[in-house]
């Protein structure tokens, strides 16, 4: 299966490249990130509650559970209107999201670090250290959100070091052990 490793290799770095240009955008242009992300977070709630609309207005004479979509619908475009309308908000809860979201992805990356020892995989020492890295600016979200911007950069710039390393260290005959 050479030609899987190759493929599954190439993906990791790939996507560690893009992580690690998005990671450095954000750190040289702090405050426009903010904005970017307020407006795509704003965007995806509007087109997951038109989506959810559409499913409703298709669906809502077959079946009775149907309804909560409605529910869905509504929320959704009402959230994403106030990130579009009100990005101040967006600013004071963001950092709490992004936080919540580092320390499970932190907690994930534990989890699969201590696997990645259990079967010998020398990739695991990074994975852990990205691990508690990731807690510690989970923390940081939480303690001084003021910094999100940057965070998020340097997390981004993490994690796309992390798949790069990845990428070039895994091969298929570590994976099947």
């Amino acid at each position: 299966m050479p030609s899987a490793r190759w493929k599954n290799d190439w993906n990791l770095v790939i996507g560690g490249v893009a992580l690690l240009v998005i990671g450095l955008v954000c750190l040289f242009y702090p405050g426009m990130t903010l904005a970017i992300l307020a407006m795509l977070v704003g965007v995806g709630f509007l087109v997951a509650g038109a989506a959810s609309l559409v499913s409703y207005l298709r669906l809502r004479t077959y079946l009775l559970p149907v309804r909560w979509t409605l529910g869905y619908a509504i929320v959704d475009v009402v959230i994403g209107l106030v990130f579009l309308l009100h990005p101040l908000a967006v600013q004071a809860v963001l950092p709490w999201l992004c936080g919540l979201f580092v320390l499970l992805l932190g907690a994930y990356e534990m989890v699969a670090a201590l696997g990645l020892r259990a079967v010998a995989v020398d990739a695991w020492r990074w994975a852990f250290a990205s691990s508690l890295i990731s807690i510690l600016m989970a923390l940081i979200f939480f303690f001084v959100p003021q910094i999100l911007a940057i965070l998020i950069g340097l997390f981004a710039v993490m994690q796309g070091i992390s798949f790069i390393v990845y990428g070039y260290s895994f091969s298929s005959s570590e994976l099947m052990r």
